[in-house]
């Protein structure tokens, strides 16, 4: 009788040591399961919101506005610490700048414009559960560009705050927000719109922009 129970006995107690091990590899921290991997890539998918700035259009006050609009973005890292990555990263957005001088009433003069960011940066890594949080800050360049009067390229900065939730030992989803901020004082064409043309002096406050993503990354 002994022997007979004894069977299924080391069955049960074979398939909880399975069941133990599939679970422990699933809580594993990101890095422990992909020590081996130096790269990273991503590409993700969002909102964008602000992007305004106060002007000075020929001595009259007001300022011009960005529409939140649909942003992409993809990032290629490499690991210099178990929780370190120093990476690249660009995101781009198609958007509609309005004018709005205080005191004058609508319809208010419009363009469109393209924001790219060109930035390279970093983030540290910490543990959550099976996921993966990180903080990450980024510095490089704006680009503005619009049909009418070309491009202008600003200094620009981010910070940057999200997690990763492994899927397999090469895959995750990525969850992040963004908050670059573009230095942008001096004279502009991009956020001059004016079917006369104008001549627009930026304040010395800084155009800030939100960014909320949500995609996909690979380590490799």
């Amino acid at each position: 009788m002994r022997e007979r129970l004894a069977v299924p006995g080391w069955r049960v107690l074979r398939g909880l040591a399975c069941a133990g091990a599939l679970s422990s590899i699933l809580v594993l921290p990101a890095e422990a399961r992909a020590a081996d991997d130096f790269f990273e890539a991503s590409v993700v998918g969002g909102y964008r919101w602000l992007g305004s700035a106060d002007i000075d259009k020929n001595g009259q006050n007001g300022s011009v506005d960005a529409d939140s609009a649909l942003a992409l973005g993809a990032s290629i890292g490499f690991r210099t610490e178990p929780d370190g990555v120093v990476y690249l990263w660009y995101s781009r957005q198609e958007t509609t700048l309005h004018l709005r001088p205080d005191g004058v009433a609508g319809p208010h003069p419009t363009r469109d414009v393209t924001f790219e960011y060109y930035h390279f940066g970093g983030y540290i890594e910490g543990e959550y559960g099976p996921s993966t949080p990180y903080l990450g800050v980024s510095v490089g360049l704006t680009r503005m560009g619009a049909a009418d009067v070309g491009s202008e390229w600003r200094f620009s900065t981010a910070v940057e705050l999200g997690f990763k939730l492994p899927v397999t030992s090469f895959l995750h989803l990525r969850l992040l927000g963004r908050a670059p901020v573009t230095f942008m004082t001096g004279s502009t064409e991009v956020y001059c719109i004016s079917p006369q043309g104008c001549g627009v002096s930026l304040t010395a406050k800084p155009i800030a922009q939100i960014e909320l993503l949500g995609g996909i990354g690979v380590n490799f």
